[in-house]
């Protein structure tokens, strides 16, 4: 999917966001495409310096990550658990307490810097012929579904669902009625919450573990679903539903 198709999607929703949210990340993804991946460490400087436009101080805070003697391993596979752990590292090196606000910056800037590695390894790979995991995460990078997709709504047995990994921006095939945090089948467990003003959008939680997973309907959207916008999107839903139900992000 290229940065301009994901962009324009993005502006659809300008009057949604607000004119800040889309610039930011219409920059940050911008910056990304713009990495030259020369190694690890450089792409992480180049996103830790784009993220100090936006919230100053920041390079300074990460000065030891610029060191002369500061370099990264080299990822031959990226996985999510390499990632957290990079992550926990990174904020080790600079001091950051794990719930802080800089901690959290790093972090955009880590999987920043490691997305377009990742989505390369992942299209690479191509479409797996291996049956779908039993749980809902990514068969490429091991990281959790962001977004769940679903498609052909009113075909028979209910159409079909995808699952999208925001690391890597794989998707698989998944069972539509199934928690893709836990595995439970119990349909009447299985919860979903929507505007009705907007039903395309829509969050699904599951009594039994209360995870929770954003999901698009592609035919009441009308057009072809752009994950990572779409995903943003649902963040202030998701966060409804977690403040007023309960359930766990």
């Amino acid at each position: 999917m290229s940065m301009t198709s994901t962009i324009e999607a993005l502006e659809l929703y300008r009057v949604d966001l607000g004119d800040k949210l889309v610039g930011f990340f219409t920059d940050l993804w911008n910056a990304q495409e713009a990495l030259e991946q020369k190694s690890v460490t450089e792409d992480l400087r180049e996103m830790i310096t784009f993220l100090d436009g936006h919230h100053d101080g920041f390079k300074e805070a990460t000065s030891p990550l610029f060191a002369d003697d500061f370099r990264i391993d080299e990822l031959t596979e990226i996985s999510s658990d390499d990632v957290e752990d990079l992550i926990v590292r990174l904020c080790d090196q600079c001091g950051f307490a794990p719930d802080s606000d800089e901690a959290t910056i790093l972090a955009l800037a880590t999987v920043s810097a490691l997305q377009p590695r990742a989505s390369a390894a992942a299209a690479a790979v191509g479409k797996l012929d291996a049956k779908a995991p039993d749980l809902g995460v990514c068969p490429i990078c091991g990281a959790p579904a962001a977004l769940g997709i679903l498609r052909n709504e009113g075909q028979a047995h209910g159409g079909s669902r995808d699952l999208w990994c925001s690391l890597c921006d794989y998707t698989w095939n998944y069972p539509r009625i199934k928690c893709a945090r836990c595995g439970n089948v119990r349909q009447d467990e299985i919860e979903f919450f929507f505007n009705e003003t907007d039903k395309a959008h829509r969050v699904y939680a599951c009594q039994d573990c209360g995870g929770t997973l954003k999901v698009v309907d592609e035919t009441s959207l009308g057009r072809f679903c752009n994950p990572r916008v779409e995903e943003l999107v649902l963040e202030d839903l998701l966060d409804a539903v977690i403040a007023g139900e309960g359930f766990a992000d």
